[in-house]
C-alpha cells in the first residue's frame, strides 16, 4: 500500500468518526446507492455455519455473517412440565454479549441491546417452534428434558439477531438427547450412559430472521453493521420459516412463510436502482410502509435460501468428518 493511499485511509476512518451521518450519507447518495463497505443497500454481508464446534455440549454452531461471529451450544436438563402443558418440554434461550466482543459493551448484567435481541429470539421461537416440544416429554406430567441454548457473542459488527437465528437453528440440528425413561419406583428418570442410546433432535421448521434498518427514511439497509445501526431512525425484522429441514432441497425455500414481523419507526423508503433489489416501483419512488414491506420481503425470501444453504452445507462438512 502507498503512502498516499495509507493516508486516504486514515482520513477517511477520522472524517467516518467524526462525521458518521455525513460519511455514511455521501455513500448512499451516490448513484447508484453504495455504503461504505462496497454492498448495495439490498445486499446482506457473506455467512458461513460449522456445526459441532463445542464438543462439551450437547449439540453447537458457530455462525459466521461479515465480522460477527455468534456460537449458539445446546445442553439438557431433566425438568417437571408445566401444569398447562404436561406432554411439552421447554427451549430456553440466553444471550452473552460482553467487552470481548466489542468495547461497546459493559460487563456484568445483559445491557439493553442483548435484551433486545434475546427479545425477538423468543418472540421468532414462539411464532414458528423449530422442534416439537411434545418431543422432549420422558413421562406425561412428570419428567420432560429442558433444552438451554447459550448464545454468545464471539465478535461484534451488527445484526447479531440473524446469526443467532441461524446459530441456533443449526446447533438444535446438531443436537442429541440421552436415552431416558421414567422409573415409576423410584419416581425419578433414568438416563442411559450408553451413546447409542441418544436420540438427535428433528427439526419440524426452520425459522429464521432478515433485518433491515431505515435510516432517515429514505433508505433501506439490509444487515446493517454495528457502524450503520447507530445512525438508523427504524428497524424492520422479517422472521420466514418452512416446514422443510436442515437437509431438505432449496427448491421449498420458495414457499417459507413470513411467521413474524417487527417494526420500530417508519420504514418508509425511496426505490433505487439496485441489481440485489426486486424492480416493482420505478426509481426515485416513495414506498410507504406498506409498499416498503412487499420490497423487504421479497429480499428477505431470497436471503433464507441463502441462509438455509449456509445450513445445508455446515450438515453434509459434519457428515464427511
Amino acid at each position: 500500500m502507498s503512502s498516499s493511499t495509507a493516508r486516504l485511509d486514515v482520513e477517511a476512518t477520522i472524517f467516518k468518526r467524526l462525521h458518521p451521518h455525513i460519511f455514511l450519507s455521501r455513500f448512499l447518495a451516490s448513484t447508484p446507492s453504495i455504503r461504505d463497505d462496497g454492498r448495495s443497500p439490498s445486499s446482506s454481508r457473506a455467512v458461513s455455519a460449522v456445526l459441532g464446534s463445542l464438543a462439551s455440549a450437547r449439540g453447537s454452531c458457530l455462525v459466521r455473517l461479515g465480522r460477527t461471529t455468534v456460537v449458539a451450544a445446546v445442553s439438557a436438563e431433566v425438568a417437571r412440565p408445566r401444569d398447562e402443558a404436561p406432554e411439552c418440554g421447554f427451549v430456553v434461550p440466553s444471550i452473552d454479549m460482553s467487552p470481548l466482543c466489542s468495547p461497546r459493551f459493559r460487563p456484568g448484567p445483559p445491557g439493553e441491546e442483548a435484551q433486545v435481541v434475546l427479545d425477538r429470539i423468543m418472540a421468532v421461537l414462539d411464532a414458528s417452534p423449530p422442534i416439537d416440544l411434545s418431543a422432549l416429554c420422558i413421562e406425561y406430567g412428570e419428567a420432560v428434558w429442558c433444552l438451554y441454548i447459550d448464545l454468545v457473542c464471539i465478535s461484534y459488527d451488527g445484526n447479531v439477531l440473524d446469526a443467532s437465528m441461524l446459530a441456533i437453528c443449526g446447533a438444535l440440528s446438531d443436537a442429541k438427547i440421552p436415552g431416558a425413561k421414567w422409573d415409576a419406583d423410584a419416581s425419578q428418570v433414568i438416563c442411559s450412559p450408553n451413546p447409542t442410546d441418544e436420540q438427535r433432535l428433528h427439526l419440524q421448521s426452520l425459522p429464521l430472521s432478515c433485518s433491515f434498518g431505515g435510516y432517515k427514511g429514505a433508505h433501506l439497509l439490509a444487515d446493517p453493521t454495528a457502524f450503520e445501526s447507530a445512525l438508523l431512525d427504524s428497524s424492520l425484522v422479517l422472521a420466514l420459516s418452512s416446514s422443510s429441514s436442515a437437509g431438505a432441497s432449496a427448491d421449498s425455500a420458495a414457499q417459507a412463510k413470513l411467521v413474524l414481523l417487527q417494526q420500530q419507526g417508519v420504514c418508509s423508503t425511496i426505490a433505487r436502482a439496485d441489481a440485489e433489489a426486486p424492480a416493482t416501483h420505478p426509481e426515485g419512488t416513495r414506498l410507504d410502509d406498506e409498499q416498503t414491506l412487499e420490497f423487504a420481503l421479497g429480499i428477505a425470501r431470497r436471503r433464507y435460501e441463502v441462509l438455509r444453504e449456509a445450513l445445508r452445507e455446515a450438515s453434509e462438512a459434519k457428515e464427511t468428518q
